[in-house]
């Protein structure tokens, strides 16, 4: 199995990060870099790699339609 990696893409005002195997976005909106880094990791270790899934994830604390 491919070792995941993720990389960081943007840290402020809102930190994106991607996972390098499949893509998927994480997105956080905490105002401290290192905390929305934290935010990114933890949603990054709990995905599973799969092309099927949504691309998008987002960390609690974003706008609600």
């Amino acid at each position: 199995m491919r070792q995941r990696t993720l990389k960081i893409l943007k840290r402020t005002p809102i930190a994106i990060a991607m996972c390098e195997t499949c893509r998927m976005e994480f997105h956080s909106y905490a105002r401290e870099e290192d905390e929305a880094e934290q935010e990114m990791q933890s949603l990054f270790e709990s995905h599973s790699c799969e092309l099927s899934q949504p691309l998008r994830a987002h960390t609690a604390g974003g706008s609600e339609s």
